[in-house]
């Protein structure tokens, strides 16, 4: 095989098939972050393990340029006009935006004073023009679906189960697994809408459950997002023709 071929073609691969280390965040207004107690701190030490770097209680403003994956689980609050268009923006230019719920054993509790995370998650979904919304109660969920970069990314996890804790049902988007995990594009980024804040549901330091295969396949995040630079396409453009008229040289001889 020619050499310059050969060498463009490693290049290639090396450059689209390979994931970075991501920068991962989680918002200030969170009930739940990757500094709790309990198995969050797991999945934070799951994440650095692998090359990640985790911030935790970060505020929106300013802020989104730093992260690839952030994360807002249980929001006591609503972010301001201004920081859901950051949002926004930060998400369509390839963001991704974990909105984590909670589970809901209660059915007379008051939402606005008692759990008022459920009603912000879908002001928060809907202020982004999503269709992700958290209803009622749910304590089982389908088996992981392909078709995200999140089960069928550096590990395929497509038919495995979602160890589950109850949740609040999330409806709208696109189903990973039933009733508790769905995810959204907006632009070139996702978010993705779990049912539970997940921080009890098995994430583990090591890579040993499919909740902790899901977690470090989104923040790998869709290898194809990785461009290739122009200068280097024009480079392997101009070396195929070449290959091609050597190859059929030495078919002729």
């Amino acid at each position: 095989m020619n050499k310059l071929a050969l060498f463009a073609g490693i290049t290639l691969l090396s450059i689209t098939g390979s994931v970075s280390a991501a920068s991962i965040g989680s918002w200030i207004g969170s009930d739940r972050s990757w500094n709790n107690n309990g198995a969050f701190l797991s999945a934070n030490e799951l994440l650095t393990n692998q090359g990640h770097t985790v911030d935790v209680d970060r505020a929106i403003s300013g802020n989104m340029h730093n992260y690839d994956v952030f994360l807002m689980g249980e929001p006591r609050s609503i972010p301001n006009p201004s920081e859901i268009s950051e949002l926004s923006n930060w998400i369509s230019e390839g963001g991704i935006l974990l909105l984590m719920g909670d589970s809901n054993y209660a059915t007379d509790y008051n939402p606005l004073v008692d759990r008022p995370w459920k009603d912000n998650l879908n002001i928060i979904s809907a202020s982004l023009g999503l269709s992700l919304r958290w209803g009622e109660t749910v304590d089982t969920a389908g088996p992981f679906q392909g078709g995200n970069f999140a089960t069928e990314g550096k590990f395929n996890i497509v038919g495995e189960p979602l160890y589950t804790t109850p949740g609040a049902k999330v409806t709208g988007g696109t189903v990973l697994s039933e009733n508790y995990l769905n995810f959204e594009a907006l632009g070139l980024g996702t978010v993705f809408g779990f049912a539970d804040r997940s921080d009890h549901i098995f994430f583990t330091d090591t890579i040993n459950t499919p909740n902790s295969i899901l977690l470090l396949n989104i923040a790998n995040g869709p290898v194809s997002n990785v461009p290739l630079p122009p200068a280097l396409w024009l480079f392997i453009s101009g070396l195929l023709p070449i290959f091609l008229k050597r190859k059929a040289a030495i078919s002729l001889t």
